[in-house]
């Protein structure tokens, strides 16, 4: 247990392994239950002598294809991505022949039942001229590959992508019509309709050189509100058990940008990273699933107890971004909807939410008949993060609460809620300044969360 919980130690697995036969026996199939591919040569010619292996073959039940050696570079500074990066091998600009040729022997692995893909956390700003590696380009045809290499390992029922970029490619959305294009939506519709698990860690291209815009980023907000539900939620809708889905640290999707999510009638684990609640909508749509779910995990969630925006893109009365068919380069797309012409408008809404953590507890409680575990805590959505969610522990952290204003959102900086102030002018008249403080409710968000997991404790 200590060598393979949460994460695998293989140094231990592979020292134990050799103190007998018996043990031999033990850690064999766990040492090769997952085989990560490197862009490397040295990685791929291991991975085909355990694909070639009769001992080895049949103990491999997942296969990671890592694009980079160091897939999560911060995306910080990016200019100078090629120069700060620490690999040397990682500066290639596209796809290696013998990474793709090892990609496309994956169904020979006889009880595969996993493929993960992890993309670089660097991505391309479509229309910009920063220097990124991983282009569009290099990433559809990374993506082409992987998913026709699954269509003939029909096992595979759990899929993961890691750092996909928020941009649907062409063809999947079915907007490229090229015979090759017409095959890759095929094999995707393929695969997509037997998973069963998925998991995906969403980033976003940086609004570079002023980062705090990356919220006004079209692409954004068409892929959340319109790409997510409709391209890649949709065809799994129906025989999903399990979803995970993260979006990186500087976007915290679900108010804005806006998620439209569809309800999966199977779900059984249901794991949330980087989500803002801003509304009851978003519980709403938790416990639309409370006749199946028996897992919910949330990590580095926020509730949003004040919130800033635009008046011209919101519908004051139901406090929600109003969007509208927006196409992007002849892709089918939404995005804020521009409601001010023609009205007198204040320069922004505000809007001073009342959900606290205890509501939203209390709510799980009894609305989730089913639930038998439940996790929250904060890990600031680290690269690592979505690797061990599944083994994430509770605990409240000060960064629960946030507030938003217009691009951005902020922190709470005192841990003492009568001294954390924010926003201390929302005006730029200081005599309508709007003061925010952080929740004053510890002691009743702590309760409500002991009794919640007391609760669950109890259905195991």
């Amino acid at each position: 247990m200590m060598a393979t919980n949460p994460r695998p130690d293989v140094a231990s697995l592979q020292d134990l392994r050799l103190v007998s036969k018996c043990f031999e026996g033990l850690c064999t199939p766990l040492l090769f239950q997952c085989v990560r591919v490197l862009p490397r040569a040295e990685s791929a010619e291991r991975y085909m002598q355990i694909l070639e292996s009769e001992k080895l073959n049949s103990h491999v039940r997942k296969v990671i294809f890592q694009t980079r050696h160091q897939p999560h570079t911060s995306k910080h500074g990016r200019s100078c991505y090629r120069i700060k990066s620490e690999e040397a091998e990682d500066q290639y600009e596209t796809p290696h022949e013998f990474f793709l040729s090892a990609m496309k022997q994956v169904a020979d692995f006889e009880n595969l039942t996993h493929a993960e893909l992890v993309f670089s956390v660097t991505c391309e700003s479509p229309g910009s001229d920063i220097d990124a590696i991983e282009t569009l380009e290099f990433r559809e045809e990374v993506l082409t590959t992987f998913f026709k290499c699954l269509v003939s390992a029909t096992k595979v029922v759990n899929l993961s992508i890691k750092n996909l970029q928020n941009i649907t490619p062409a063809a999947i959305m079915g907007t490229a019509t090229s015979a090759a294009d017409i095959e890759f939506k095929k094999n995707f519709e393929v695969v997509m309709e037997r998973l069963t698990h998925l998991s995906m860690r969403i980033i976003s291209e940086d609004c570079w050189p002023e980062p705090a815009h990356n919220l006004e980023c079209g692409f954004m907000h068409s892929f959340f509100f319109f790409e997510l539900q409709e391209y890649w939620l949709k065809p799994v809708a129906g025989n999903i058990v399990y979803l995970k889905l993260y979006g990186d640290d500087e976007v915290y999707w679900g108010f804005f940008p806006a998620c439209n999510l569809p309800h999966l009638p199977k779900l059984r684990t249901m794991v949330l990273g980087g989500i803002s609640i801003c509304s009851e909508d978003q519980v709403d749509w938790i416990l639309e699933h409370g006749d199946t779910l028996e897992e919910l995990i949330l990590d580095d969630a926020i509730i949003g107890v004040a919130v800033q925006v635009h008046e011209t893109f919101v519908d004051i009365p139901a406090r929600k971004v109003v969007y509208e068919r927006q196409d992007i380069a002849g892709r089918p797309g939404f995005g804020p909807k521009d409601r001010g012409k023609g009205r007198p408008l204040r320069e922004h809404q505000l809007w001073l939410d009342p959900t606290r953590w205890h509501h939203i507890f209390h709510r799980l409680q009894h609305g989730l008949s089913k639930l038998k575990h439940f996790a929250i805590n904060h890990s600031d959505l680290e690269d690592h993060a979505f690797d061990v969610a599944d083994s994430l522990g509770s605990a409240l952290e000060e960064k629960r609460y946030a507030a938003f204003n217009e691009i951005v959102w902020h922190e709470f900086e005192d841990d003492d809620p009568d001294e954390a102030l924010v926003f201390a002018e929302w005006e730029e008249n200081e005599d309508d300044r709007i003061v925010v403080r952080r929740p004053n409710c510890d002691e009743k968000d702590w309760r409500a969360l002991k009794e919640l997991l007391a609760v669950v404790r109890r259905r195991r």
